[in-house]
């Protein structure tokens, strides 16, 4: 009977890595769209999350298929959104109509 030694088998004992990763970009691409959303509370934050979901998503688009379109259609939408409350609050800002203590 012979004995099993993992350095034989020409990994050393790594689990096995994938080329491109780009399933684990859209993944990622994924989630940066889904927080963006409530993020886009916040315009600068939702805009940054946003910007990185969506360039994550279409990096990962070939390996990724529908995950990665998922994660760009949600990445469009929270920048969306960012895109409105920056709007806003720039106009409220500009004509005097914001007063964030009551001012």
């Amino acid at each position: 009977m012979q004995s099993y030694d993992p350095s034989s088998s020409g990994n050393s004992g790594r689990p096995p890595t994938t080329g491109s990763g780009g399933q684990g970009r859209a993944i990622a691409g994924l989630v940066l769209g889904i927080l963006s959303i409530p993020a886009a509370i916040f315009a600068i934050l939702g805009l940054v999350i946003g910007v990185v979901g969506l360039l994550l998503s279409m990096l990962g688009r070939r390996a990724g298929g529908r995950i990665a379109d998922a994660g760009i259609v949600l990445s469009c939408i929270g920048l969306f959104l960012a895109l409105i409350n920056a709007a806003a609050g720039f106009y409220l800002g500009i004509t005097g109509q914001y007063h964030p203590f009551g001012g």
